[in-house]
C-alpha cells in the first residue's frame, strides 16, 4: 500500500505541466585539492622547516654528548683495576680527556694538583676531599683510595652531569 502511494505521487509530479518546464539541477564542478591555497603552502613550509631544524639540533646535540657515553663505558673498564695508584692515573687521564672535550682547552690544559682537584669539585658533583685524594694518588705510588666505590660513583655522576664550556 505504501509503495503504491509513492508511485502515484511520482507520476503526478512527472505529468504536471509545471514540472515539465523545470531543468535539472546543475551542481558546480568539484573543487580540486591541488594546488592548495597560499596558507596551506605556508603551513607546509613551516612544518618542513621546523622538522629540518629539529632534526639538525637533535643530531648536533647527540654528537656533542657522545663523548659522555664513551667515557662512561671506559670508566666501567677502568674501575676493574686493582692498584689504587694505577686506578687514580687512569681516572685522572679519563677525566682530563673529558674536560678537554667539553671545556675550552686553555681552561683545562694547565691544571694540576690542587687546581685540578678544585676544577673537578667546582660543580659539586665530586667532593673536594675525593678530588684531592684522586689528584694526589695519581702521583703517589703508595697512596690508597679509601672509598673507591664512592669515588667511582661521584666520577660517574660528574661524567653524566658536568656542564662544559660548550666547546666542541
Amino acid at each position: 500500500l505504501h509503495l503504491s502511494i509513492r508511485r502515484q505521487r511520482q507520476m503526478c509530479i512527472r505529468d504536471s505541466p509545471d514540472t515539465a518546464r523545470l531543468a535539472d539541477i546543475h551542481l558546480p564542478n568539484a573543487i580540486h585539492w591541488f594546488p592548495p591555497a597560499i596558507g596551506w603552502w605556508l603551513v607546509i613550509a613551516v612544518v618542513v622547516l621546523s622538522a629540518i631544524i629539529g632534526i639538525g639540533l637533535w643530531r648536533r646535540n647527540r654528537k656533542q654528548k657522545a663523548y659522555r657515553q664513551e667515557a662512561l663505558t671506559e670508566l666501567a673498564s677502568v674501575a676493574e683495576i686493582a692498584s689504587d695508584h694505577q686506578l687514580a692515573q687512569q681516572l685522572n687521564t679519563l677525566l682530563r680527556r673529558v674536560a678537554m672535550q667539553s671545556y675550552p682547552p686553555q681552561q683545562v690544559a694547565a691544571l694540576s694538583g690542587h687546581s685540578w682537584a678544585a676544577f673537578l669539585s667546582q660543580d659539586g658533583l665530586i667532593s673536594p676531599t675525593q678530588a684531592d685524594k684522586l689528584s694526589n694518588a695519581a702521583y703517589n705510588p703508595s697512596a690508597k683510595l679509601a672509598d673507591r666505590q664512592t669515588l667511582l660513583a661521584e666520577i660517574r655522576c660528574w661524567l653524566r652531569k658536568h656542564r662544559g664550556g660548550q666547546h666542541v
